[in-house]
C-alpha cells in the first residue's frame, strides 16, 4: 500500500478516538482492516481498540488490539506503583520531582490503559540530579524504570528548569499529590517533543489533540506559544497537524492563529506513520566513530542518519514555513558535529 495512503487510514482510525464519545467511523470494512494492520504494531493500538470494539462487522485483527489494550492496562498499574515509590524516595532525599511526559500525558485520557508509556519520566533540578539518581537506584529494575534525564525539555526551548518549576502545579496522583508542569508548559513540551522525533509515533499527535481539547478557559495560551520563533512556529504547527490529521478541536482562543500546515509536513508525517521501524532505527543508530577509517561504510552511516524533513527542521531550529525540506535534511548531515564525527572516525586506526 502507498505509504501516504496507509498513514491517511491510520489518521482516520485514530481521529477522536480519545473522546468520551468518538465520532462515527467513516472507513469501509476493507479500509478498517488496512488501518488496523497499520496501527496494530504501534503504541496507538489501545486507542484503536477503543474505537473499534463495537464495530460491526468485526475487524480482522481486533483481538490483537484487545490484547494491546489489556497489556497496557496492566502496564499502567505497574507504572503508577513505580511513580508512587519514586515520588516517596525523592522527597525523602529532599528532592522535589517534576513528573513530565508519560503519566502526566496519560492522565488526560479517559482511561490510563489508552496511553502506554515505558518509563516513569521525572525531571529534577540540575543541582539535585546526583542525589536523585542515588535515591531512585533501588527502583531501577524490573519492568518499570525511572528516567531522570530530561535535558531535552529545555535544550530546544527558551525556558530553563527554574522557570518550569516556578510555574508547576500539584495534581492528584497515585498515592497523593504529584508535581507536574503547568498545563501550558506540558502542551508545549508535548508538541516540541513530537516534532523533534518527526512524529513517527501517531500516539504523540493524539497527545497534542487530547491536551488541546482538555484546555480550559484559564489556559495560558501566551505562555504555551511563547514569545520567540521558531519555537512558536513549531507549537502552532503541531496544533495544525493535530487538527488536520486527527480532527482535534482547537479552542476558539487560539484557533485564529492555527493555519493549515504545509503540505510537505503532512505528507512527511503520514509517510512516517507507515514506517514501523522508524523509532527502532532512530534509537539503535551505531555511533559514527565506530565505522573508523572504513570510508566505504560512510554512505550507510549517512543513510542511517537521514532524518525526516520534520525532524530535520527541529534539529536545525528552522521554521516550518520557510525554506525547502530536502535542504534541511542535507543540512543535518553536514552539521559541524556530524562532520567532526566523520573526521574523528577517519583518524582512528
Amino acid at each position: 500500500m502507498n505509504r501516504v495512503r496507509a498513514g491517511t487510514l491510520t489518521a482516520a482510525l485514530l481521529a477522536g478516538a480519545w473522546r468520551a464519545t468518538p465520532p462515527p467511523l467513516t472507513l469501509r470494512p476493507d479500509e478498517i482492516d488496512q488501518a488496523v494492520d497499520a496501527v496494530a504494531p504501534t503504541r496507538a493500538a489501545p486507542l484503536a481498540w477503543r474505537r473499534l470494539r463495537d464495530v460491526d462487522p468485526r475487524p480482522r485483527r481486533l483481538d490483537d488490539l484487545r490484547e494491546a489494550y489489556r497489556y497496557c492496562a496492566l502496564q499502567a498499574a505497574v507504572r503508577e506503583s513505580t511513580l508512587r515509590s519514586a515520588a516517596g524516595v525523592l522527597r525523602d532525599a529532599s528532592v522535589e520531582p517534576l513528573v513530565v511526559k508519560g503519566w502526566n500525558v496519560a492522565r488526560l485520557y479517559p482511561e490510563g490503559a489508552l496511553r502506554p508509556y515505558d518509563d516513569v519520566d521525572v525531571a529534577v533540578s540540575p543541582a539535585s540530579l546526583e542525589r536523585a539518581t542515588h535515591a531512585v537506584a533501588p527502583l531501577q529494575s524490573g519492568d518499570a524504570m525511572v528516567d531522570l534525564d530530561h535535558s531535552e525539555i529545555t535544550e530546544l526551548d527558551d525556558r530553563d528548569w527554574n522557570e518550569l518549576f516556578a510555574h508547576s502545579q500539584l495534581v492528584a496522583g497515585p498515592g497523593g499529590e504529584v508535581r507536574v508542569p503547568s498545563d501550558a508548559d506540558q502542551l508545549r513540551i508535548t508538541a516540541i517533543h513530537a516534532l523533534k522525533h518527526g512524529v513517527w509515533n501517531p500516539l504523540w499527535l493524539c497527545d497534542v489533540a487530547v491536551a488541546l481539547e482538555s484546555a480550559g478557559p484559564a489556559f495560558d495560551w501566551n505562555r504555551c506559544l511563547g514569545s520567540i520563533d521558531p519555537q512558536r512556529d513549531w507549537v502552532l504547527t503541531a496544533f495544525a497537524l493535530a487538527r488536520a490529521l486527527l480532527g482535534a478541536r482547537v479552542p476558539s482562543a487560539i484557533a485564529g492563529r492555527v493555519h493549515e500546515p504545509p503540505r510537505w509536513v503532512v505528507r512527511s508525517v503520514l509517510r512516517t506513520w507507515s514506517d514501523h521501524d522508524a523509532g527502532r532505527r532512530t534509537a539503535n543508530v551505531v555511533p559514527i566513530a565506530r565505522y573508523g577509517p572504513r570510508v566505504w561504510a560512510w554512505p550507510r552511516a549517512l543513510r542511517e542518519r537521514w532524518p525526516t524533513p520534520v525532524a530535520a527542521t527541529i534539529e536545525l531550529r528552522a521554521s516550518f514555513h520557510a525554506g525547502f525540506p530536502v535542504v534541511r535534511q542535507i543540512g543535518t548531515l553536514i552539521a559541524p558535529r556530524r562532520v567532526r564525527g566523520l573526521l574523528r572516525a577517519a583518524a582512528r586506526t
